[in-house]
């Protein structure tokens, strides 16, 4: 739309021409728009504080149903022994944790159709040197218990 000189001097003024050239007057001096006014502002940032509070004390929204609980524990194939700063990770995320004293972990990570898990070893100090290790999970669910065994380099 395109104002005029005079249109845009009446809308300083105050006013508001519309398309059909009926003139509306909105008088901020009154008490009741003024007050509709800051009803509406108010009201907004009450809404806004409410849904603030509500996340902080409940946390965001999750997604309900679409991660998957992985846990399991990480040996040995040699001597049965639990494997202690083992890196557990999911390939496709940047997503990852070392395994527990007692080898084991547990983790929420996005299921998907092919989720890759990886373990390394990358503190061969501290357990031995063992080869790093892939498992796909075909069609996980909801929940899925590992026992994964480690060969030593």
């Amino acid at each position: 739309m395109v104002c005029s000189a005079s249109e845009v001097l009446i809308l300083f003024q105050g006013r508001c021409n519309f398309v059909n050239d009926k003139t509306q007057f909105l008088n901020f001096n009154t008490p009741g728009m003024k007050n509709k006014l800051v009803r509406k502002i108010v009201g907004g940032f009450s809404l806004t504080t409410a849904m603030f509070v509500f996340q902080a004390c409940y946390g965001p929204p999750q997604d309900f149903g679409a991660d998957l609980f992985v846990e399991g524990l990480v040996k040995s194939k040699n001597t049965g022994q639990p494997i202690k700063g083992i890196k557990v990770s999911n390939a496709m995320l940047p997503q990852y944790l070392y395994t527990g004293e007692d080898g084991s972990f547990s983790f929420y990570t996005e299921s998907s159709e092919g989720c890759k898990l990886r373990f390394e070893d990358i503190d061969s100090d501290l357990n031995g040197s063992f080869a790093d290790k892939d498992t796909v999970l075909i069609n996980p669910g909801e929940r899925i218990l590992l026992n994964i065994f480690l060969e030593e380099k």
